[in-house]
């Protein structure tokens, strides 16, 4: 079993390799959201950081929260609110829902949630991303002023993410050497 175990793990890292590979699409400067201190656009997320993580949290205005999304939210808890994890190695996670802001700032209250947090103004963000209504992590990369969707994680690969390491894995950069 040991050898197995092996075999995979190889093939996991290969995996990774592979899709730090991958090519990158430029993003448009169009996307905007709003959130607890007004509209912001998508470079504004990054928070001087180089890489973005944006959770697609399933919440439609006057609805509740995708109750799968909201475990996956606790299970990441982990983290911490402030993802110091991840800022270490330059990368920001950050989550994106339909809900209007006083929505999403009403359940972060009663949930205790610090993360985070903007609503969607208009479906481009989620036509440029390929969001198809289900949850999904879309990972960006920024070079200076210029924004490009590095990666897509599918709502069937989340069940594999449960640290900062199985989210740096599915970006560009990476883990850091000091992590």
């Amino acid at each position: 079993m040991f050898e197995e175990e092996q075999a995979f793990a190889k093939q996991r890292n290969a995996l990774i390799s592979k899709r730090r590979e991958l090519p990158v699409t430029q993003m448009e400067d169009s996307h905007h959201f709003e959130g607890p201190d007004g509209e912001v656009r998508l470079i504004d997320m990054f928070g001087g950081e180089r890489q973005l993580l944006v959770y697609h949290f399933w919440f439609e205005p006057g609805e509740e929260p995708c109750q799968g999304c909201s475990a996956w939210t606790r299970d990441l808890g982990n983290l911490g609110g402030n993802f110091a994890s991840l800022r270490e190695n330059d990368t920001a996670l950050t989550y994106v829902s339909r809900a209007s802001a006083n929505e999403i700032a009403d359940v972060k209250r009663r949930r205790s949630w610090t993360m985070p947090w903007y609503s969607l103004i208009g479906d481009g963000f989620e036509e440029a991303t390929g969001f198809d209504g289900w949850a999904q992590i879309s990972i960006f990369l920024r070079d200076g002023n210029t924004v490009y969707l590095a990666n897509v994680v599918p709502f069937d690969d989340l069940v594999n993410i449960g640290n900062h390491w199985t989210l740096l894995d599915r970006a560009p950069i990476g883990i850091s050497k000091n992590d």
